[in-house]
């Protein structure tokens, strides 16, 4: 009888120190997804501050060369310094879109700046192809 108590105290700690393992497999699985999601956000970051950086730059390249146009305004005869501004003033609304649309995308978070990228992507093209027909007019 002592001997069968044995065994089963025998069977119950080795099943016992089986499951242990298996414990601990599973809080390195669970470390490992954490350090999986941890490296998808950094990425997304790292995404987000690359298009950040893309879309500023060429916002700032079209403010140049709409300042490049105001220049020419002031060199221009009346009559073609009217149809410049004029030019202009329409692209200031377009301009001002896009920088909003870029400041809402900085400030959001986790991935709902994807959704808001075709945006940002949409105004800069808008306000660069107003800009192109607008200096077409005048060279």
């Amino acid at each position: 009888m002592k001997r069968a108590g044995f065994i089963i105290v025998a069977a119950l700690l080795a099943l016992f120190s089986c499951s242990q393992p298996g414990s601990k497999s599973s809080g390195s699985t669970s470390d490992q997804a954490k350090q999986s999601v941890e490296k998808e956000k950094k990425e997304a970051e790292r995404q987000k501050d690359e298009f950040v950086r893309q879309a500023q730059e060429k916002l700032d390249q079209l403010d140049k060369q709409i300042d490049d146009l105001k220049a020419q305004a002031k060199k221009a005869n009346a009559q073609t310094q009217k149809q410049i501004n004029k030019s202009i003033a329409e692209l200031e609304p377009k301009r001002r879109d896009a920088e909003r649309r870029l400041e809402q995308l900085k400030s959001s978070s986790g991935k709902a700046w994807e959704d808001m990228k075709a945006g940002v992507n949409a105004a800069l093209n808008d306000l660069s192809t107003a800009y192109r027909r607008a200096a077409s007019r005048f060279k």
